[in-house]
């Protein structure tokens, strides 16, 4: 997989899961408040009772100064795409993007930090996706976390991140 490939999946998971985020808080705050989604002269970002489209995430790979990690954080009031940046090791591109683990279950890997016999991920550093109505002065907003995840392979070849 090439580096721009890489960068768009993560984009649109990236993406996705804020959606979702959001949709589900949505739905919890329309069941807890008995309230419907209805028209509004609002911000969208400002209608807690209706999530606001998330268009694709702009992603960034710049080096790692420290140790690798994500910065993160959108306000749908911005107007403009998230932006997800990513700070990589020097081998990111070759040993984790060219080698098609740059989204693993569906999550950003923005470093691996133990490799397995057959060269496949055993430990990694991601992300924890965040999103949530803030009703005090953004609206809807997303962040994420960095966190670092076991990777364990099915029978078929088929990862998936657990908590260390």
């Amino acid at each position: 997989m090439r580096v721009a490939q890489a960068r768009q999946a993560i984009a649109e998971a990236v993406s996705a899961q804020v959606r979702e985020l959001f949709e589900a808080e949505a739905a919890r705050r329309c069941e807890r408040d008995g309230s419907r989604p209805a028209g509004s002269r609002r911000h969208p970002a400002y209608v807690p009772e209706h999530a606001p489209q998330v268009p694709d995430a702009v992603v960034q790979t710049r080096p790692a100064v420290a140790e690798p990690g994500t910065i993160f954080t959108w306000k749908g009031e911005s107007d403009r795409p998230p932006v997800f940046i990513m700070r990589v090791t020097s081998t990111w591109a070759r040993r984790v993007a060219h080698q098609g683990y740059a989204l693993l279950d569906g999550h950003p890997v923005v470093d691996v930090s133990d490799w397995d016999e057959q060269g496949r991920p055993l430990k990694v550093r991601t992300v924890a996706l965040r999103g949530m109505f803030d009703p005090m002065i953004h609206g809807w907003r997303a962040w994420a976390d960095n966190v670092d995840r076991r990777v364990e392979w099915d029978r078929t070849g088929t990862p998936e991140l657990v908590p260390l």
